[in-house]
This record gives structure tokens, sequence and C-alpha cells, in this order.
């Protein structure tokens, strides 16, 4: 695979968030905090292939035990805008599914950083009622 095809516009983020939605819908999840994990666990693996499956890095930088995941605001301005060699992810992802990552990111390998609104998401893309759910 080359690198460019990993973030082709939709292809493989749509693709996972359409088999994200249909184990979701048959998962044995309680409440909609376990579903919006797995959501943020599924978009993530488009994320893996440059910050590693377990968040120890790579390409991009370690998202394992990382401390700038505390300021909310930091990660969600990378999330949608990208930086240097990420993409932004701002007209690819409803604010539900930028919520999700950002959250599982937060959250995961030994973060503990809470958990950021969809709505939140949606001010600092200054798009507050875009929510595609593609």
């Amino acid at each position: 695979m080359n690198r460019g095809s990993i973030f082709p516009s939709r292809g493989p983020i749509f693709t996972s968030v359409a088999l994200c939605f249909g184990l979701v819908a048959y998962s044995p999840f309680a409440g909609a905090a376990d579903q919006d994990a797995a959501l943020g666990q599924s978009l993530y693996t488009n994320c893996a292939p440059c910050h590693g499956t377990s968040g120890e890095g790579g390409f991009g930088p370690p998202f394992a035990a990382n401390e700038d995941l505390k300021n909310g605001k930091y990660i969600i301005t990378h999330v949608l805008d990208g930086s240097r060699h990420m993409p932004a992810f701002k007209d690819q992802l409803s604010v539900t599914e930028l919520a999700a990552v950002v959250n599982y990111l937060r959250n995961s390998w030994g973060n503990k950083d809470g958990m950021i609104s969809s709505n939140e998401i949606g001010i600092e893309s200054g798009d507050r009622d875009r929510d595609h759910g593609h």
C-alpha cells in the first residue's frame, strides 16, 4: 500500500465507519459511552499506520502516556486542522466521529484525560450543527 492511499478523500474512513456502525448495531455494549468508545477505536485504525496500533508512535508522535492529550483544545485542533504531515479531518468526519476518536485517544494506553462532547468539537470547528453521521 502506498502512503497516499491511507488518507484518500473519504475512502477508508467511511469504510471503517460503515463497518463500525454495523458492528455497534449488533454489539452487546450497554450504553452510548461504550458505543462511542467502539466507534473511536474503529476510527483509530486510520491513525494507526502513523501513530502505532497501540498508540506507541512511529511516523507520527505517540499517544500512549502523552501529556499533550490533557489539553482538549490542543488535540481537537490537531485532528480538525492537521499539522505538518498529518491530514486534517474536519471535512471528513462528523462531529460525533471526531469526538469519538478524540476521546479514544484521551482515554487509551494509560491516558485518563476525560471526555470531550461532540458539541465542544462543533464549537472548535466553527460548525456546531454539522453532524452528517457518515
